[in-house]
């Protein structure tokens, strides 16, 4: 049976996340058919038994790995009913009627790609929602400058705003983040799934990349809210600095070509070594951290 919507939260070992998430998903949602799917990249922190305690009508699917984010979405929109799908993460709360106010939003849109909102911390600021497509040169030069800037003992104080197009009741962005990705299932049809090789960062924006060359929207409209906690500190783990540059190499090659991938992963290289040196100083990552990174980006694993 067709619903309007299908909401599918992928979980890896956030358990105590997800239930507040689901509390508001469904204390929020109001006239509009939906369902749920919570897929689980083997967490093993017995998730299904909370759900089906608490939230016994959601769908849960048990991948046996974990797959990545792309890969575990893949899986649950293969099974998905909704005219519409909502890719959500587990670590948001859900503030107002998001999932209606994206549906009436899209039922009167021509070339919709996706929609998101302006996501919130929780004292209600404004925090990353979406950006601009990979700036090749941009990022190479922030590469370099991020280490030269630990030399010189300076932090970032604020990310660059990204460039969009505001209209009366939406603004039109280059991608929306993966935190909130209402998408029309037709669309999906048209472009593909995420590509599996991103095991997690820069899936979405390669989605969205795909969706730019076809003609679709990606939009933000402004009335939705949704509180991300994982905007509440902008501190890179080094598990976390590894898969954001792992996967801007890949995207890089598959968009911008092998000679830009290359130059890219070199300067990454190089910027890693500046930043392992700074870091006697600095102490921003273990030098053994630090070691391993290079590892990482020089065979071009996550892990």
């Amino acid at each position: 049976m067709i619903t309007d919507v299908t909401v599918i939260i992928v979980n890896y070992k956030t358990k105590h996340l997800i239930k507040d998430c689901l509390e508001s998903l469904f204390f929020q949602t109001k006239n509009i058919n939906f369902d749920v799917i919570v897929v689980d990249n083997n967490s093993n922190d017995n998730i299904k038994l909370m759900l089906d305690l608490q939230f016994p009508l959601v769908k849960f699917i048990q991948n046996e790995t974990n797959l990545g984010f792309g890969a575990a979405n893949n899986v649950a929109i293969k099974q998905a009913a909704g005219k519409y799908i909502f890719l959500l993460n587990p670590d948001t709360i859900v503030l107002n009627n998001v999932i209606k106010k994206f549906y009436d939003f899209a039922e009167s849109s021509s070339n919709l790609g996706c929609i998101g909102c302006f996501l919130e911390d929780l004292n209600g600021v404004k925090i990353h929602s979406y950006g601009q497509f990979l700036s090749y040169w941009y990022d190479l030069f922030y590469a370099v400058g991020y280490s030269a800037k630990k030399v010189l003992y300076l932090k970032n104080k604020k990310f660059i705003n990204p460039v969009h197009k505001s209209y009366n009741n939406f603004i039109e962005v280059d991608y929306v983040t993966g935190a909130d990705l209402f998408i029309p299932s037709c669309v999906l049809n048209d472009i593909g799934l995420f590509d599996e090789t991103f095991f997690m960062y820069s899936e979405e924006t390669d989605l969205q990349y795909r969706m730019m060359a076809k003609g679709y929207k990606r939009v933000i409209i402004p009335e939705c809210r949704i509180v991300h906690l994982e905007g509440q500190s902008f501190s890179l783990s080094n598990t976390r600095r590894i898969m954001m540059n792992v996967s801007k190499m890949k995207y890089v090659e598959k968009h911008k070509g092998y000679l830009k991938y290359l130059l890219m992963k070199y300067v990454l290289l190089f910027s890693g070594l500046i930043g392992t040196i700074a870091d006697i100083y600095y102490k921003e990552y273990r030098f053994i951290d630090n070691i391993h990174y290079l590892r990482c980006i020089l065979n071009e694993q996550y892990k």
